[in-house]
């Protein structure tokens, strides 16, 4: 209602303005025009066009000419309801004045039309109006594209970047990298793990469908006793105990992770049928193959884990399914953290030989996954050594990133 009264009033005073400014200016017309002060044809043809400027300029520098180009401009913003910058606020009201102006002397009269200069005026307004609107729309636009490689977290915007100038020269198996978050929540009894987009980049001719944001749960029993395994994993992994704490360790994880794998794939045994498959099930097969894939580590040693395991050992349909109907493999990424986690695509078509290699960060309180997909020529999965050694040179840059805020460091 307020709003209301308020564009009403300032309705009443532009049609006010308007009309004195209408009127004056043609009872000024009639006093000048007997005076001999202004006459169009004695002006344009004697005194030349600079005359016919300066008077013009004089009968528009009056208080009518500037109320109407402050109340006019308000007016249109109340009634088109745009938001206007303040600048926008003060240059409007000037271009206003300066059009009132040009009108005039395009008219060679100091008394336009008081419905010329009217309709003239607010069609100006909508215009200048549509014009900032359109510039407003095109900087949101720019903006929430540059969201992509400017996040809050300047850690976010160095990976970006990184990927950004790096995509088109890196080696030629690797086909794009994109960069997710991953926030862990606690309920009830499963950890759910909130995966969102961030920025990715691919080559020229390369079809990637990024996921946006997901969530993947799995039972928070599960989730704590595989961190546990992890630990004492990566101390085997890393030899820092002698050699006699080695092998007994070694015996231990065997153990332990064979258990859990009997555990799980009984689970995934129940399942009558592919359609029956759940996204819980689906988590589940994700955890199986972590575990899985840490035993090629307990003989060798490996610069990436799970390359070798490919299958659960479960019906062709029902582990087909697994994979298939929910896209876990960013959740192997997050189970086995800082090692780096390599998995196939499961489905025919376009992405057959397709494979991907997942990179686990964590700073501030929170985790960042790197997604690289590769392709060899002849379709196959497996690192050579050159594929090796671009990974693990990119592994090196985003392990300066994420944990260290050093800047002259993480120049590329």
């Amino acid at each position: 209602m307020k709003l209301k009264a308020i564009q009403l009033i300032l309705f009443l005073l532009c049609l006010l303005t308007l009309s004195g400014f209408s009127t004056n200016a043609h009872t000024s017309d009639i006093c000048d025009s007997t005076s001999g002060a202004y006459d169009e044809s004695s002006d344009v043809n004697n005194e030349g066009l600079i005359n016919v400027i300066v008077d013009v300029g004089k009968s528009s520098m009056t208080l009518v000419t500037l109320a109407t180009s402050i109340l006019l401009p308000a007016l249109t913003i109340l009634i088109v309801k745009v938001e206007i910058p303040v600048a926008g606020k003060c240059l409007i009201p000037a271009i206003t004045f300066i059009y009132i102006f040009i009108l005039r002397l395009l008219l060679k009269s100091s008394s336009p039309d008081f419905w010329v200069t009217a309709i003239s005026v607010c069609f100006l307004e909508i215009v200048l109006l549509y014009i900032i609107y359109l510039k407003k729309r095109l900087s949101l636009l720019r903006s929430s594209t540059d969201e992509d490689i400017s996040t809050v977290s300047n850690i976010e915007k160095r990976v970006c970047s990184y990927i950004r100038k790096h995509i088109k020269k890196c080696h030629p198996a690797i086909e794009s990298i994109q960069l997710y978050s991953s926030t862990k929540e606690n309920h009830n009894e499963y950890t759910t793990f909130k995966v969102d987009y961030i920025f990715g980049s691919a080559k020229e001719g390369v079809e990637i469908n990024a996921l946006l944001s997901m969530m993947l749960s799995i039972n928070s029993d599960d989730f704590v006793q595989f961190s546990a395994i992890l630990e004492q994993y990566n101390k085997f992994v890393n030899g820092t105990a002698n050699w006699e704490e080695q092998e007994a360790l070694k015996a231990l994880l065997e153990n332990t992770i064979t258990q859990k794998i009997e555990v799980l794939k009984d689970s995934l045994q129940k399942i009558p049928s592919s359609d029956k498959v759940s996204i819980n099930d689906c988590c589940l097969a994700r955890l199986l193959l972590a575990y899985l894939s840490m035993f090629p580590g307990l003989e060798n040693s490996s610069s990436f884990i799970g390359l070798k395991e490919n299958s659960l050992g479960l019906e062709p349909e029902i582990e087909r399914a697994l994979f298939t109907l929910k896209r876990t493999g960013i959740l192997g990424a997050i189970l086995l953290k800082n090692l780096p986690y390599i998995f196939c695509y499961k489905r025919d078509g376009d992405k057959k030989g397709r494979f991907y290699c997942t990179l686990y960060y964590e700073s501030n309180q929170k985790g960042y996954i790197v997604l690289i997909s590769l392709r060899n020529k002849d379709n196959s999965i497996r690192i050579d050594s050159s594929v090796e050694k671009a990974l693990q040179s990119m592994q090196q840059y985003f392990e300066r990133v994420f944990c260290c805020n050093n800047k002259n460091e993480l120049e590329v």
